[in-house]
C-alpha cells in the first residue's frame, strides 16, 4: 500500500508538471520512472493478495479442521471419554475461539491495508500547534514593526540564513528589502508571519515580542502578496475576498481599481465570478500577481508584506500597482529585485549574505560607494 501511495503522488507531480515535461522532452523518462514504480506497486499488491488469499483460506478451513480433531477425540476416547455436556462445552469454546481467531485475522488484513496511511499523515498527527497561535495576547496591530538582531538557520546543522539582522519600520513607512537571490530576503517575511522562529533575536510588532502574540489575529491583520503566484480553485472574487462576511463585492472591486486589474476583469465575460484553478493557464502570471495584490489591499490592514509584487508586470503596470503602494498609509515592506520598486521608500535595507550591508534612502545609498551601488549598476547602467 505504501509503494501504491507514492505511486499516486507521484503521478500527479507528473501531471502538474507536463507542460515542463513537454517542453524538455522528457516524457520517455518520465513515463519509464513511472512504469519503475508501478512494477514495484503490483509486485507488492501481489504479495498481499497472495498473503490475503492464504488467511481467507485459513479462516474457512481451521473451524473445520478444529471440529474433526475434537470429535477424533471422542471416537478415540469412546463414550466414556467424555460426558455429553464436557463435549457440547469443549465445542462451544473452540467454536468461539475460531470464530475469534478468524476476525483477528481480518482485522490484521484491516490494519495492513491502512497502516501506511497512518504512517505519512503521522508527523501531521503529531506535531504540535505553534506556541502562540492562538494562546497569545490579540491586539490590534498599529503597523510598527522591528527586527532585533535575528539570527536564523532552518536547522541546527545548517548554514546561517539570517546573521544579527535589525531592521525598524515605524507606522505608516514604507520600507524596502534588496539583495541577490538567497541573501535572506524572503525569511524576514517568514519571521515576521511567525512561519519561523529566529534562533536568537526577535520580532516585534507594536513593542510587543511576536511569540507573546496570538498569530493568527496577527496574520489575519497583515496583507500579504507571496512571490508565487498560485491561486486557489474557485472565482476570482473568492480569491479577493476569501470567504469572509464582512467584505463585499464593492470591497473586491475597490481593491482591484488599486491594483491596476479592473480593465482585465471587465475584459472577462464572467467578470469577477470567473473561476480559475492553481494550474489554470486562462490567466497570466501578470494578472494573477495583481489579484494577490488586490486580495492583500482589500482589508484595508495598517501593515502589508509584499514580496516581489511587480515581477511579472510590465512596465506601464507596474508603474499603476507601485502608485497604490506608495500613496498607502500603512505601513509596508517590500521585497525587490527591481530596485526601481523601492525607489521612494522611506527607507531600504540591503542584505548581503544574510546580513544588512548598508541602510538608507534610494538617494543615499546610490550615492554611496557600496554593494547597493554595485546592484543599481546592474540594472541602470
Amino acid at each position: 500500500m505504501a509503494s501504491s501511495h507514492l505511486l499516486v503522488g507521484e503521478l500527479l507531480q507528473f501531471i502538474n508538471g507536463i507542460e515542463k515535461l513537454y517542453l524538455s522532452g522528457a516524457e520517455d523518462s518520465a513515463f519509464a520512472a513511472w512504469a519503475r514504480h508501478y512494477r514495484e506497486a503490483k509486485k507488492a499488491e501481489i504479495r498481499m493478495f497472495k498473503i490475503n488469499e492464504h488467511l481467507i483460506a485459513f479462516s474457512a478451513s481451521a473451524p473445520a479442521f478444529v471440529v474433526a480433531v475434537l470429535f477424533t477425540v471422542v471416537v478415540v476416547q469412546g463414550p466414556a471419554g467424555f460426558a455429553t455436556a464436557d463435549f457440547l462445552a469443549v465445542h462451544t469454546a473452540v467454536m468461539i475461539f475460531c470464530v475469534s481467531t478468524v476476525m483477528l485475522g481480518n482485522s490484521a488484513r484491516a490494519i495492513a491495508f491502512i497502516k501506511p496511511a497512518c504512517e505519512q499523515v503521522r508527523p501531521i498527527l503529531e506535531s504540535q500547534v505553534g506556541a502562540g497561535v492562538q494562546t497569545g495576547t490579540r491586539r490590534k496591530l498599529e503597523g510598527e514593526v522591528f527586527f532585533d538582531k535575528v539570527n536564523f538557520a532552518y536547522s541546527n546543522v545548517g548554514a546561517t540564513v539570517l546573521n544579527n539582522v535589525s531592521i525598524h519600520a515605524k507606522p505608516g513607512e514604507f520600507i524596502g528589502i534588496v539583495g541577490e537571490s538567497g541573501s535572506g530576503k524572503s525569511t524576514i517575511f517568514r519571521l515576521a508571519l511567525g512561519l519561523e522562529r529566529p534562533c536568537s533575536g526577535a520580532v516585534y510588532f507594536d513593542g510587543k515580542d511576536l511569540n507573546h502574540l496570538d498569530l493568527e489575529a496577527v496574520r489575519r491583520q497583515i496583507g500579504v502578496v507571496p512571490q508565487d503566484t498560485t491561486l486557489q480553485s474557485g472565482s476570482i472574487l473568492e480569491n479577493i475576498i476569501g470567504y469572509s462576511s464582512d467584505l463585499t463585492v464593492n470591497d473586491a472591486w475597490d481593491a482591484v481599481r488599486q491594483a491596476a486589474l479592473e480593465k482585465d476583469i471587465l475584459e472577462m465575460p464572467m467578470g469577477l465570478y470567473t473561476i480559475v484553478s492553481e494550474t489554470s493557464s486562462t490567466l497570466s502570471g501578470g494578472q494573477c500577481q495583481r489579484i494577490h495584490i488586490a486580495a492583500a489591499l482589500v482589508r484595508k490592514t495598517r501593515l502589508f508584506f509584499f514580496d516581489e509584487p511587480t515581477s511579472w508586470l510590465d512596465t506601464s503596470t507596474q508603474a499603476q500597482a507601485l502608485k497604490c503602494i506608495e500613496d498607502s498609509t500603512s505601513t509596508r515592506f517590500v521585497i525587490a529585485h527591481r530596485l526601481s520598486t523601492v525607489r521612494k521608500a522611506n527607507r531600504i535595507y540591503v542584505l548581503k549574505q544574510g546580513t544588512v550591508v548598508q541602510s538608507g534612502t534610494f538617494e543615499e545609498l546610490l550615492a554611496t560607494d557600496g554593494y547597493f551601488r554595485k546592484l543599481a549598476s546592474r540594472q541602470f547602467l
